[in-house]
């Protein structure tokens, strides 16, 4: 009987992805911003960081990286006059607003396996044709509440992707920061989306 050589390729190919340990880290958060006090602020009111959740299965390892430098934007652009974290059984001040925050990430990628197979046989990692495209987006849904009262909810999609027609198996680093990137952007776009929604 015979077997698609087809088949066979995508076989390896999946034997040598996982075999060179090629995979693409996606906790690519951006560096915080340097937190400066301007003292002049868009809004008189503090603003708390209540929930905040990051929807991956290592979540654990990286969610106050997510919250540090989302903090940090939200104080270089001026918004709210104070950006805090809940102390211990705290309750926010009378007026402050208190912000919960889903975030969303997704990342896929594809290889184009007619182009990339001699990289698999006949010519394992030596064949400079492995074209690969990585897809990346990032859901952030946030909720305000005022007084126990919610004020807004809203949401921002941003998205991405890159491809690389060289080397594809090992060459990460360009995704991981596309990724990046497109996280801090999102991050930006909330927090304008947040004084919209606010002014």
């Amino acid at each position: 009987m015979k077997i698609n050589k087809t088949i066979i390729c995508l076989i390896f190919l999946n034997i040598c992805l996982s075999s060179f340990n090629c995979s693409v880290d996606t906790r690519q958060i951006p560096p915080p911003r340097e937190i400066k006090s301007y003292g002049l602020t868009l809004l008189k009111k503090p603003i708390y960081l209540g929930k905040f959740e990051v929807f991956t299965s290592d979540r654990v390892l990286y969610v106050k990286a997510w919250q540090f430098t989302f903090k940090s934007i939200l104080i270089n652009n001026r918004i709210f006059s104070d950006v805090r974290e809940f102390e211990k059984e705290e309750k926010p001040e009378d007026g402050a607003y208190v912000i919960d925050i889903e975030v969303t990430p997704e990342y896929k990628e594809d290889y184009n396996y007619w182009l990339t197979w001699p990289a698999i046989y006949p010519m394992p990692a030596y064949w400079p044709l492995q074209v690969r495209t990585g897809n990346y987006s990032v859901n952030i849904s946030y909720n305000i509440y005022q007084n126990n009262n919610i004020i807004i909810q809203s949401s921002i999609v941003e998205e991405d992707s890159y491809k690389i027609n060289l080397y594809g198996f090992f060459r990460t680093q360009d995704f991981e920061k596309m990724i990046e990137t497109t996280n801090l952007k999102a991050l930006d776009k909330c927090s304008k989306d947040i004084l919209k929604n606010l002014m």
